[in-house]
């Protein structure tokens, strides 16, 4: 039920999926060794797939240093959009939606599946007919995997259309982040 009627308080981006740790002075590694059943690429989803308002980055700085070329992602991903499209969706098992920024003519989307791999066709018939965007891909490879290999992820560009559609790869736990600007 949560987020049926508005916005909701979210933190996701955690990079460090794996033995997350929280170590502080008054309390010493907390949840030590725990796993945070997700991928970089899920991770980077949340901020288009759960909307608030108010986003923030949930990890420690220490973690984003090691894949600022994922980071670009939660830098450059607005808060306020102008238009939400379901592109997939199956109640229990996986979403994917388009958000276009509510002050350019750029798109983001965001898919997420739950603990079964699957691949989603993406129809990129939501954009303005006749013009090109540059895409870049953030995603999960064949070797990624929520308990075994979270971390691994690959980034791609390519310019994409109002006419393409394309298969993108979700890995069990998984999910992919799409940033598309307008040219």
């Amino acid at each position: 039920t949560r987020m049926l009627s508005g916005p909701m308080d979210y933190t996701p981006g955690v990079f460090q999926l794996n033995n997350f740790r929280y170590d502080s002075p008054e309390t010493k590694n907390i949840d030590k060794g725990a796993i945070v059943p997700s991928t970089i690429g899920k991770e980077l989803a949340l901020y288009v797939v759960y909307y608030s308002p108010m986003q923030m980055a949930a990890d420690l700085p220490k973690h984003y240093s090691k894949h600022m070329d994922a980071f670009a992602f939660i830098k450059n991903v607005p808060v306020d959009w102008s238009e939400r499209k379901i592109l997939n969706s199956e109640f229990r098992e996986y979403v994917s939606m388009a958000r276009k920024d509510k002050n350019s003519e750029n798109w983001y989307v965001g898919g997420i599946t739950n603990e079964n791999e699957r691949e989603l066709k993406i129809d990129f018939s939501f954009l303005e007919s006749g013009k090109e965007y540059t895409m870049k891909m953030y995603l999960d490879t064949q070797n990624t995997h929520w308990k075994e290999n979270p971390m691994e992820y690959q980034i791609t560009e390519r310019l994409v259309s109002s006419n393409d559609n394309i298969d993108i790869y979700l890995a069990p736990g998984g999910g992919f982040a799409l940033e598309i600007i307008a040219k």
